[in-house]
């Protein structure tokens, strides 16, 4: 990991001429690169918007003011870059839900862990979780069960079932989206508490209302709350490359 990551590092630092250095502002960002065998950062300004979705894409740097967009988002659950050196937790606390991050973390990992991360990239038909290398490989599935006239299924990082949440998305690329598709999960769960004035059993409810499913869910998701690590972010400046 820390050979791929560092590769990446190097390869910033050899675009950073298209960079210029600037105050604080608002466009500005954190860019990590790998110096001296140190992974090390400076605060950039990029010249166009193509170089700050290239850094961002690649976990090479993130926004100064804090804020996660929907390229930030994409590094982040992909673990690029910086984000490999991330908990599961860190990620979901950068965003702003109003259910708690560490609810979403553990249900997203219950939902499309792989290796101890969430997947983005993630289908479960009939059963049967499918783990794709891209979006666009996901997101080709998707519509081709839809045309086969077959929508109980589920997408995305949260695992939103289509059939009863389709009308929560724009399209069904945009149900892929991690933003987004959290964004939905936070919805559901927060119509589900709303409803019940209890979270746990607003998260049974998020997989079903049956008593016997709903009992298994609440156990599976508290089983990952307790597998989640509570570290602080590890900034990337004290790590070797």
């Amino acid at each position: 990991m820390f050979v791929i990551v560092c590769m990446r590092l190097i390869f910033t630092s050899l675009i950073l001429f298209w960079i210029t250095t600037a105050s604080y502002a608002s466009d500005s960002l954190r860019v990590y690169v790998c110096e001296s065998g140190q992974v090390k950062y400076q605060v950039w300004q990029a010249k166009d918007v193509s170089t700050h979705k290239q850094l961002l894409r690649t976990g090479n740097a993130y926004w100064l003011d804090g804020r996660v967009d929907d390229v930030t988002a994409l590094a982040m659950f992909e673990s690029a870059g910086i984000w490999s050196f991330a908990s599961v937790l860190n990620l979901f606390e950068k965003l702003n839900t109003k259910t708690s991050p560490d609810v979403l973390a553990s249900i997203s990992l219950t939902e499309s862990g792989r290796g101890g991360r969430p997947w983005p990239w993630t289908i479960n038909h009939k059963g049967k979780s499918h783990f794709f290398d891209s979006k666009e490989k996901a997101v080709k599935t998707a519509r081709a069960l839809i045309s086969r006239g077959e929508t109980i299924f589920d997408v995305g990082i949260m695992q939103i079932n289509w059939h009863f949440n389709s009308k929560r998305f724009a399209s069904v690329e945009s149900a892929f989206d991690p933003l987004v598709n959290i964004g939905a999960a936070d919805q559901i769960i927060q119509e589900h508490l709303g409803g019940t004035g209890s979270i746990r059993e607003a998260v049974g409810r998020y997989h079903s209302k049956t008593p016997t499913l709903k009992t298994t869910y609440i156990e599976r998701v508290g089983h990952q709350a307790k597998q989640i690590l509570r570290s602080p972010f590890q900034q990337p400046r004290t790590l070797s490359c």
